[in-house]
């Protein structure tokens, strides 16, 4: 099997060695994630994907 390997040589890992955490703060935020997982197929030349179980935002109290 072949893998895929950092410059210098090691496996890549399916672990983080950083990792952020990311909190949805406030309704700007609530709607800028919104927009980018909506928009995200979108960028690989992929359709929009809508879903009959998705519903409007609730906006953030």
């Amino acid at each position: 099997m072949e893998y895929h390997r950092e410059p210098s040589g090691r496996r890549h890992s399916p672990w983080v060695r950083e990792f952020r955490v990311v909190y949805l703060n406030d309704q700007a935020h609530i709607e800028n994630a919104i927009k980018y997982v909506e928009n995200n197929p979108l960028k690989d030349g992929k359709s929009r994907q809508d879903w009959d179980f998705v519903v409007p935002d609730v906006p953030y109290v």
